[in-house]
């Protein structure tokens, strides 16, 4: 599935892939930061909803939303976070037992869903597809 970015003319900055991780967890997107590498121009954020003071600044290609944070504010976050960045692939997160949270997720407006081991994991070829608008789930989708 392609991802459509929108307008982007409000996005001039480093050459380097902008990605954006929601996360009020203090280690996980630490972890992410880490393993993904120096390719990535990655920015965290505890809370979702002063993402539209910093839009033009952040101007993300992928943002990564931690649905264990999010908890029953899926929804509201993610329509403040499309409006915020049309141009972004919206990516939720989170334990691989919370099913309901992905469908949540996935229903509202993101266009993947993995779980946080197979993000933990693979987050340099995930971040990799999801700019080239690569659908990647699938069978992998709910693993641990």
């Amino acid at each position: 599935m392609g991802h459509d970015r929108g307008d982007t003319t409000r996005c001039e900055g480093p050459v380097r892939p902008r990605v954006l991780v929601l996360s009020r967890d203090l280690l996980f997107p630490s972890t992410i930061v880490g393993r993904a590498g120096s390719g990535f121009n990655i920015s965290v954020s505890a809370d979702w909803r002063s993402v539209s003071d910093s839009a033009t600044a952040t101007c993300p290609e992928v943002v990564l939303l931690d649905l264990d944070s999010l908890g029953e504010e899926i929804e509201g976050a993610l329509r403040t976070v499309a409006e915020t960045y049309p141009q972004a692939r919206l990516v939720g997160f989170g334990s691989h037992v919370h099913t309901e949270r992905f469908e949540r997720a996935a229903s509202g407006g993101c266009h993947d869903v993995v779980s946080r081991g197979r993000l933990q994991h693979s987050v340099t070829q995930l971040l990799s597809d999801w700019i080239r608008g690569t659908d990647t789930s699938g069978p992998q989708r709910t693993d641990s």
